[in-house]
């Protein structure tokens, strides 16, 4: 098995679901989800923890979320 390597995780709580496996020198940007073996970025989260709907609001704080220059940006 390759030696896990993970780089500048996010200032959040851990983004990776359980059982992920991250195999190579990877930068996770703050505020994404990723899952899977080999891991891959599923989805987006809140700063609160929950998960962004496609529009980028989550539905437990009632945050929204835009892209800026391919960073996620609180737009509230």
């Amino acid at each position: 098995m390759s030696e896990i390597k993970i780089l500048n995780l996010p200032k959040y709580e851990d983004p990776r679901g359980n059982l992920s496996v991250i195999e190579e020198e990877t930068n996770i940007p703050n505020n994404t989800l990723w899952y899977g073996n080999s891991s891959l970025q599923m989805g987006y989260v809140c700063d609160c923890g929950h998960n962004l709907d496609d529009a980028l609001k989550c539905g437990e704080c009632q945050s929204k979320y835009q892209m800026e220059h391919n960073t996620m940006v609180r737009s509230d």
